[in-house]
């Protein structure tokens, strides 16, 4: 809540300045913000976060003018499970079909993106800390799900059941065989040497048989 009105003082401070109106001097204020030339207090940056976006800046506003300042603190403290993300369907949706086509999204963007996307709702969206904190929990309850996004081929081998065997439609001696190689750790007079497994599928098991 501090670090919120903080900047809206600001922001009315510096459009005053500028001789401009509070929404007009928005964008330029924001851009002074985001790359660090605007002077705020240590708490209020590393509160806030790097960035900052008019819609932002226009939500708050708007949630100080109709809820007052205690509204600014948003939903901190609430037990998990209860974010705003966890219990309003439609931002939910609307982050689970960005990580779905963006799986390597960051919170920032996700951020952003809900301030685009819902920055003119009457509600008061979570902050970037939120965002943050509610997608890495996410990711460490659905690991799988986000794995086989970013590395299908880690989740086939971490997670993708195997059925059958291999030696079943194996009906004679050295009807198959299976090669792997890899090079030795150690590097001899005249090279290096790879190392050769050669397997063949089957015989071990045929051997048992005809004893």
């Amino acid at each position: 809540m501090d670090a919120r009105l903080e900047l809206l003082d600001r922001l009315a401070a510096f459009a005053r300045a500028r001789g401009l109106g509070t929404c007009a001097a928005m964008a330029e204020f924001c851009a002074l913000y985001s790359t660090g030339e605007l002077a705020v207090s240590a708490p209020a940056r590393a509160c806030i976060g790097t960035g900052l976006h008019p819609a932002t800046l226009r939500r708050w506003r708007r949630t100080l003018r109709v809820q007052g300042p205690a509204a600014l603190a948003g939903r901190y403290g609430n037990r998990a499970g209860s974010e705003q993300l966890d219990t309003e369907a439609d931002l939910r949706e609307f982050v689970l079909g960005l990580i779905t086509t963006q799986p390597r999204i960051s919170a920032r963007l996700v951020h952003d993106a809900l301030d685009a996307r819902f920055g003119g709702d009457e509600r008061t969206l979570s902050d970037l800390r939120t965002v943050q904190r509610w997608l890495k929990q996410w990711k460490i309850e659905h690991a799988e799900v986000y794995l086989a996004s970013t590395n299908p081929d880690a989740w086939k081998n971490r997670y993708l059941a195997a059925f059958g065997s291999l030696t079943e439609p194996i009906t004679r001696a050295c009807q198959v065989w299976q090669l792997d190689s890899t090079p030795a750790d150690l590097q001899l007079v005249d090279g290096r040497y790879s190392l050769v497994v050669i397997i063949a599928i089957g015989l071990s098991l045929l051997r048992a048989c005809a004893n």
